[in-house]
């Protein structure tokens, strides 16, 4: 099964939401999941982590920019399955 992640940034080393979503993406690989993580942006210890796939958005205002990922992801999601 393909599971797809999304979140703004993807930076494993921070903590919350980023290090909850760390252990949650290696443990559904450990259980043979493929796990891809959908983000504005990423830092390269992410990449290392997990496979990424940084969405475009617009930077401003932030309501455009949400908007934006929220379909782009949602895309991705129809495309994958």
């Amino acid at each position: 099964m393909i599971v797809e992640i999304p979140i703004d940034l993807w930076d494993p080393g921070r903590g919350g939401a980023e290090g909850y979503l760390r252990r949650l993406s290696r443990g559904l690989a450990a259980r043979g999941h493929r796990v891809r993580i959908l983000c504005l942006r990423s830092s390269s210890e992410g990449r290392r982590e997990a496979e990424v796939e940084e969405l475009r958005a617009p930077r401003w205002p932030r309501w455009r920019r949400e908007i934006a990922f929220a379909r782009e992801a949602a895309t991705l999601e129809r495309q994958a399955i």
